[in-house]
């Protein structure tokens, strides 16, 4: 309800989104004993595209982390995407712009990891088996197509991407990915 209230005063839920972590950024450039040259960013799920675009808006933040969360947001709303996908994410005409792999790549040279599932949908049956393989091979064409521009700025080891398998691979933000971050 709340993102149709938005959009009916010409925002979107992504705008929102964005703007509150940049008024989060704005309360922690305000306190003295915070560095601001070391201030990131953790975001799951959905939460990594957010995270992705509000690094391109706000280059306060120095190195972000998306788990499970981050992909190409085109290929996400079509009409052969297997799951229902919250239309919070959408910003009318982003895709005129660029792909999310491009907003992703043009936050080089700062430090970013991804981290996935390597059966985020399951591996219960064919079809979860086959959309979980999909995804895994879309964040590896997103961090390929990135990885491009990373090299340009001789910063190719500050783009990571970690696929696991502990919790069944599936959805989560497990432990040994914690510890990397």
């Amino acid at each position: 309800m709340r993102f149709g209230q938005l959009i009916l005063n010409g925002r979107t839920g992504l705008g929102k989104r964005i703007y509150d972590l940049m008024r989060a950024s704005d309360v922690l450039y305000s306190l003295d004993e915070i560095d601001k040259n070391r201030i990131g960013a953790i975001a799951h799920s959905g939460g990594g595209n957010y995270l992705v675009l509000f690094m391109f808006v706000d280059k306060r933040v120095k190195l972000g982390v998306s788990s499970c969360g981050f992909n190409d947001l085109i290929d996400t709303y079509n009409y052969h995407y297997p799951m229902n996908v919250l239309s919070s994410m959408a910003l009318p005409g982003l895709a005129k712009i660029g792909r999310s792999a491009d907003y992703l790549a043009y936050l080089a040279p700062r430090p970013f990891l991804m981290a996935r599932g390597m059966w985020e949908y399951g591996k219960d049956n064919p079809q979860r088996e086959e959309m979980s393989r999909g995804h895994v091979e879309r964040t590896k064409n997103i961090e390929e197509y990135a990885r491009k521009r990373y090299n340009e700025f001789g910063a190719g080891g500050n783009l990571e991407t970690i696929y696991f398998e502990e919790n069944n691979g599936f959805h989560s933000f497990p432990d040994s990915i914690k510890s990397v971050v």
